[in-house]
């Protein structure tokens, strides 16, 4: 697996969805790194940031974190110690439907 280090770019673009009936909240994820798509994840369980462990857990799939401390919850905004371009945007849409990325 290839390391993120400085100057790589990683955009997340995260929605999030509470389901009124039943007060659950859902969320979705899509992962660029470097202008390349490496993960999207259309309807996952998860309230608050929860959207970010997502996003993590795709970036992990394809590479190895900077500065991993092992066992620690680790935020990628720290991503930004290491030189690498964190970028994010998270919105909040009123139905299921909004929440699938293309």
């Amino acid at each position: 697996m290839r390391l993120l280090k400085n100057k790589d770019v990683v955009v997340v673009l995260a929605r999030r969805w509470f389901e009124k009936t039943n007060g659950n909240t859902y969320h979705s994820v899509k992962v660029s790194v470097n202008g390349d798509i490496i993960g999207v994840n259309n309807f996952k369980y998860g309230y608050d940031d929860q959207w970010e462990v997502t996003a993590r857990e795709i970036i992990q799939a394809k590479y190895n974190l900077p500065n991993k401390e092992a066992g620690i919850y680790y935020s990628l905004y720290r991503l930004k110690t290491a030189g690498v371009k964190y970028q994010y945007d998270v919105m909040d849409v009123t139905t299921k439907k909004a929440l699938k990325f293309i």
